[in-house]
């Protein structure tokens, strides 16, 4: 393999730092897209992130390079760092330049940084041909990349379709436009497959009001409408309970019971 093809993953990898960033992952539940939908063997946001970015950029080329370079992506791994702007800014930079070495070779013609970031040719292609719950293929999305997700079962593609198509599709106005000014999201004809060809992480726009998110305002009126018709199926098994008055509530109060405990009786034989 050339030199200019040669990736630092290909060299070393910062693995007891990634460990640990992936191990603590398993504990955080707000805003982590397990909590989208349970998937067994989801891949850790950490590792992914991180072995995206090891197999798109060269190997430094002395020691204290090396370190640095560790040292970053074991930063870069980190859940904290996740948005971070100007880390996630440097982790796509180093990712280009090394992609445009690339294209500047195989065409013939200087490509740089720039024209990648302006669409004048394409970014990194990532493609994971068994995504399952996403990990991998967000977290390349994240890294500037452009990536394709496929997987056979259907769950996984709804999976696949929530977590990486549907908030740029439907998402906030300021990112629909984003989209519209770089070029359409592509699919493949099977609807077991995705492409999604440019960054969730979008450095240049500034966050919508969550008034300009029609994803948002879609999920919340459907999730509505599943709960109220829930209700009202539901409400002859799960009727309003009277309280007993007590000089706290007082007489006449109601209340809805969250939980039933379920029991059955077996007579001794």
């Amino acid at each position: 393999m050339s030199e200019v093809n040669r990736r630092f993953i290909e060299e070393s990898f910062p693995v007891r730092e990634v460990s640990v960033h992936s191990a603590r992952e398993k504990n955080i539940r707000h805003g982590h897209i397990s909590t989208l939908h349970i998937w067994w063997a989801r891949r850790p946001l950490a590792a992914s992130r991180a072995t995206a970015y090891a197999a798109l950029t060269p190997p430094p080329t002395d020691a204290l390079e090396w370190q640095k370079q560790s040292d970053f992506i074991a930063d870069l791994s980190d859940w904290d760092n996740a948005l971070n702007r100007s880390l996630l800014d440097r982790a796509r930079r180093a990712i280009y330049a090394a992609h445009a070495e690339r294209l500047s070779a195989e065409l013939g013609r200087p490509v740089t940084v720039a024209d990648i970031e302006a669409g004048r040719v394409p970014p990194p292609r990532v493609l994971d041909p068994f995504a399952g719950g996403g990990s991998y293929p967000l977290e390349a999305l994240r890294l500037g990349c452009e990536a394709y997700a496929n997987d056979y079962n259907p769950v996984a593609v709804l999976i696949l379709k929530a977590t990486l198509e549907y908030p740029q599709r439907y998402g906030t106005q300021m990112h629909a436009d984003a989209t519209n000014r770089h070029g359409s999201i592509r699919e493949h004809l099977s609807h077991q497959s995705q492409s999604v060809p440019h960054s969730l992480y979008l450095p240049r726009l500034e966050p919508a009001p969550k008034a300009a998110n029609p994803l948002l305002a879609a999920v919340k009126r459907w999730g509505d409408w599943v709960l109220e018709e829930a209700r009202r199926e539901l409400a002859g098994f799960y009727a309003l309970t009277p309280l007993a008055p007590s000089p706290k509530w007082g007489e006449g109060v109601q209340e809805t019971p969250v939980g039933y405990i379920w029991a059955r009786t077996l007579p001794c034989q």
